[in-house]
């Protein structure tokens, strides 16, 4: 299976590792809705995994949430080799914004 397989388990993590950054930025999915000009609904389907996001829209999400987009890959990639769990991850990312 492909790590970035739309609807596997890495694949939903990242979904939900994105709501949490929100959800720690006290933003609404309104915010992060207007902040890339998208409606709220496309937020929620992102968030739980029914829907992919473009790389430049998801780049401003992190930009909003306050992480770097190179220590953000950077870690995904250690969590996709295994080097660091999910749990880790989160609470790094979690840590940071």
């Amino acid at each position: 299976m492909n790590f970035y397989q739309k609807g596997g388990s890495e694949y939903l993590f990242v979904c939900d590792l994105f709501k949490e950054l929100r959800k720690k930025s006290n933003l609404s999915q309104a915010d992060a809705a207007n902040h890339i000009g998208v409606n709220q609904s496309f937020i929620s389907k992102f968030e739980n995994g029914h829907t992919g996001i473009d790389l430049f829209d998801a780049l401003a999400l992190l930009d909003l949430y306050g992480i770097d987009h190179v220590d953000f890959f950077y870690m995904l990639d250690q969590f996709k080799k295994k080097e660091i769990r999910k749990g880790a991850l989160l609470h790094y990312f979690l840590s940071r914004s």
